[in-house]
């Protein structure tokens, strides 16, 4: 399916969301917003910021999926389409208007399909250096804009090293524990001392 089209299925498939990707989404919510990737490691604590590091744990799980064929593949759309109304549903109650919210979207949609292919192929290849390039400018560019420097590019590697050993639990898990939530998340502090 060509990267447009899936996208536009993302746009306007709306309610009656998978219930187990739901729950699987609220806990990779939750893990994105932990306060260490924002007050540790200099993730903006922005709307843009958290949607970046919301992108992050979506695409990990997502790559987990994966390699469950066509279970994975339904429950790895199903996850991107909550993402798409979680994201509705926020810049609405941000008060942003009719009119704006399906450029917004669309934006977004499009934005997780680049960071799921930039991602998923540094992190396959066991790369850090590039995920840690793929971060800086994805999650870490206004910090980056500041002026932070070396200490941007620190922090871009802890969160590289977090995600590589995230990827790495997860795929070390069985299916059954990934859909239980059992897999704990890297503690993103420990990141930040290593």
């Amino acid at each position: 399916m060509p990267a447009n089209r899936s996208v536009w299925s993302l746009l306007t498939r709306r309610r009656g969301q998978d219930p187990t990707a739901t729950e699987i989404y609220g806990r990779l919510v939750a893990q994105a917003r932990a306060e260490p990737f924002y007050a540790s490691l200099g993730v903006p604590d922005t709307p843009e910021g958290r949607l970046e590091m919301i992108m992050l744990h979506l695409v990990l799980m997502q790559e987990r999926l994966k390699v469950e064929g066509q279970t994975g593949a339904e429950l790895s759309r199903a996850l991107s389409e909550t993402f798409v109304s979680d994201l509705d549903d926020c810049l609405r109650e941000m008060g942003v208007g009719d009119l704006t919210v399906p450029k917004k979207i669309k934006k977004a949609a499009a934005a997780l399909f680049d960071r799921s292919r930039d991602y998923g192929a540094a992190l396959a290849a066991g790369d850090i250096a590039t995920m840690a390039g793929h971060l800086r400018r994805h999650v870490l560019m206004a910090v980056a804009e500041s002026g932070a420097g070396s200490a941007e590019a620190l922090a871009a590697d802890q969160i590289a090293v977090y995600a590589g050993e995230y990827r790495t639990r997860l795929a070390a898990a069985d299916i059954d524990t990934v859909l239980a939530g059992s897999v704990a998340a890297p503690a993103p502090e420990l990141a930040a001392r290593s």
